[in-house]
């Protein structure tokens, strides 16, 4: 397939846009056209298209439950996202991630990227239906956590955003749609009759013409649900027929296979005909083989199944049991309760092959038989999967020089096996019962250098402490005394529920506290104290070797840091051997040796330099009548506008004395030297400072310039025909420049 021109030379941002609306309109063409998209040259060599390409290839892998994929790649791919900075073209793979870090569990990741996507179009009118896709996303999370009030409160955002876009784009109001159903459903589960209600007749009275099937479809469910509140299993028949004819005639298997799971579970619910269910199921099958979600897919042949084995009829059954089978074999990823029930069909199908009359008696025995080898089975693998985290988790940290290395490097490993929304190592002095250092990974902010003194909490810690043993605690707000310690160990306690609070021993004495927070009660039920105490030991390890490590680094770094301090004196006296105290520009000095160098560099390559010999006007009448101070006072502050005028490396002003100054500038032409000389002398009169005596104007100053063509003569030779020039000019009556140029 070729890749049609609008895809080729379309800016990033566009690109991802297109690519957006052909994934919501055909799925199969999306990976078409991605597949030629990748292995075109702009791939290779622009780095935002190539992480649009890839964004949307996750996205794909999205639909098809490709985990393993997603679970390789998402993380390398957020780092690209975020390393390419604010870029707008990156809006939809920000949501693209969100929805990813959703599917596989990782919920502080996903939260991050919908917020990127909110802050990126909650300006932005032509992308502000990503915005409320995201707030509707966070919401779903929340869902899961069992936080339904947050959860209305994100999508209820959601919507009153969807509400300030126009209508009759197909995309707003499909979520617009979509959005309402699910606060008709939600509502409806919080008890807000009305509010559900509201919502329903909002979807039903005002539904869009021009919407796609996913909304169409996600409706026709909520009309099947409050039919089943009201029981009329005739009604949701007519819908489920409607909704399979429209989901067949638009190849939209996904949710065809989805939705008449829920129509199933309702019919059956009330007591509907299966010998009417199943014909249906097996059309659906027939339709969606192999171009489903697998597990949706053998979830409605074990349906099947289950029902011609119960009814006996074994000749109807035998075809779906085969390609059960081969659903099994070729998704390894099914669920165990799956992988068990193929043993049961394996032997089912024994049976009927043999019309083995002891057919109840065998089954019992393989399902007792079934039930000890899971029982084996999944003790091994939990031990397996223990053994392996730790090991994963031992080379991670083990090496680690500091705090932070270790944080980071733990927590890296740990958030992928226990559910971990804020992990901290905090630095303790079981002697003085002080907290000196605090390092953490949350998911709210970092927390770091945090000092607290536990003298009152003394009695509770050792009393908590005294077996050595971890606190694994699955609703800490219940337990007051535990609930009053994780407070003062961290500032955002209230914002968790499930804590593991495991000292971190050496030498039979607490060095650390390792403090692991979830939002979610009872993260830690499934939780071994020895998996625990095993990450303890591993900590503790490291923790001594960054010690050993600080104190030998001390050792090598003390010589080195008396060098340095040493050559930091001899580059202080240097710098004040070089500099004029009181106005703090070069001294006379410094400007001879500049002068010298740079004299020999221009004579070697003929180029063109001037002098500019530079005198306050006035200046000794000045500082009769207002004082030295006042004097001192002008001399800094006219430096300091002059010095802003020399600051090349070819350039020099230095004090020459009194208030005279000199300045080396090295030029192209002599016009280029004057005018910079007549800049500076108009910036010191815009400085307004008042002279003291009336019959003379405000401080200014006369600049004496020599302009050398073709450098020849001796040093002092130039410095005199410089100081000739500013003689001149005071005798012209002063405030003024005088270049007198020499070829």
């Amino acid at each position: 397939m070729q890749i049609p021109p609008n895809y080729q030379n379309i800016n990033n941002f566009e690109l991802n846009k297109e690519l957006r609306q052909l994934y919501l309109n055909n799925l199969n063409q999306f990976k078409q056209i991605l597949d030629e998209l990748k292995s075109s040259e702009r791939y290779q060599l622009d780095y935002i298209f190539n992480i649009i390409i890839d964004s949307q290839l996750l996205a794909y892998h999205l639909v098809n439950d490709k985990l393993a994929i997603i679970n390789e790649s998402i993380d390398d791919l957020f780092e690209r996202v975020e390393n390419a900075g604010h870029n707008d073209a990156l809006i939809i793979s920000y949501n693209i991630l969100g929805n990813a870090y959703t599917t596989i569990n990782q919920t502080n990741r996903a939260i991050i990227c919908y917020y990127q996507v909110i802050n990126y179009c909650k300006n932005n009118s032509e992308m502000k239906i990503l915005a409320a896709t995201a707030l509707h996303n966070i919401g779903e999370i929340y869902r899961n956590f069992e936080d339904y009030e947050r959860t209305l409160y994100y999508l209820t955002q959601a919507h009153q955003l969807l509400a300030d876009l126009p209508t009759g784009d197909k995309e707003h109001d499909s979520f617009w749609f979509y959005n309402c159903c699910d606060l008709t459903n939600l509502e409806y589960q919080l008890g807000n009759v009305d509010r559900s209600f509201h919502y329903y007749r909002l979807c039903r009275d005002n539904m869009p013409e021009n919407i796609n099937n996913l909304s169409t479809a996600t409706f026709k469910t909520v009309q099947m649900r409050f039919l089943y509140l009201d029981g009329d299993l005739k009604s949701i028949d007519t819908i489920f027929d409607e909704l399979s004819e429209q989901l067949i005639e638009t190849n939209d298997y996904y949710m065809l296979s989805s939705y008449s799971l829920s129509y199933y579970d309702y019919a059956r619910k009330l007591k509907a005909d299966l010998a009417h269910l199943i014909p249906k199921l097996c059309k659906v099958y027939e339709f969606c083989e192999g171009k489903a979600n697998y597990k949706d897919e053998a979830k409605i042949l074990s349906y099947i199944i289950d029902y011609y084995i119960a009814e006996k009829q074994y000749e109807k059954a035998h075809p779906y049991i085969e390609k059960y089978a081969k659903a099994i074999k070729n998704n390894d990823a099914i669920i165990d309760l799956e992988q068990n029930k193929f043993i049961d069909i394996q032997h089912e199908k024994y049976l009927f092959s043999q019309h083995n009359n002891q057919y109840l008696e065998e089954k019992q025995k393989l399902q007792q038989y079934r039930e000890e080898i899971s029982d084996k089975q999944r003790q091994i693998q939990h031990l397996f999967r223990r053994l392996n985290a730790i090991d994963k988790f031992a080379s991670a940290i083990i090496s680690a020089n500091s705090y932070q290395e270790l944080i980071l490097s733990s927590y890296k490993i740990l958030k992928k096996i226990i559910r971990t929304d804020s992990y901290n190592i905090i630095s303790y002095n079981s002697a003085t019962h002080k907290i000196n250092c605090y390092f953490s990974r949350n998911i709210y902010e970092e927390i770091t250098d945090y000092e607290i003194t536990l003298e009152k909490e003394k009695k509770q810690l050792e009393k908590l402490f005294a077996d050595k043993r971890p606190i694994i605690i699955n609703d800490y707000k219940k337990n007051k005394t535990i609930y009053q310690l994780i407070k003062k160990l961290h500032p955002h306690a209230q914002l968790y529920n499930a804590a593991i609070i495991n000292p971190v021993i050496s030498k039979e004495k607490t060095i650390a506290i390792c403090l692991i927070l979830s939002i979610e009660k009872n993260a830690y039920a499934h939780i071994s104290y020895e998996f625990i105490e095993q990450i303890s030991t591993f900590i503790s390890i490291t923790i001594n070797n960054i010690a050993i490590k600080e104190k030998m680094q001390e050792v090598i770094t003390k010589d080195k840091n008396t060098k340095e301090k040493m050559e930091d004196i001899n580059n202080y006296l240097n710098k004040l051997s070089q500099e004029d105290a009181l106005t703090k520009v070069y001294n006379r000095r410094a400007f001879d040796e500049f002068y010298q160098k740079q004299l020999k560099k221009i004579k070697s390559k003929q180029e063109k330099m001037s002098l500019f010999m530079i005198d306050i006007d006035h200046f000794k009448e000045y500082n009769d009548n207002l004082g030295h101070l006042a004097g001192d006072k002008v001399l800094a502050q006219i430096a300091k506008t002059l010095f802003r005028n020399f600051r090349s490396d070819q350039q020099i002003l230095a004090r020459y004395g009194g208030e005279e100054f000199i300045a080396f500038f090295q030029h192209k032409t002599a016009e280029e030297a004057y005018n910079k000389a007549e800049k500076i002398r108009k910036e010191i009169e815009k400085l307004n400072i008042k002279h003291p005596q009336h019959n003379y104007p405000d401080v200014t100053i006369s600049i004496g310039l020599a302009t050398i063509n073709t450098v020849k003569e001796k040093d002092r030779d130039y410095i005199e025909i410089a100081d000739k020039a500013l003689y001149q000019a005071k005798e012209n009556g002063r405030n003024q420049v005088v270049q007198i140029i020499k070829d």
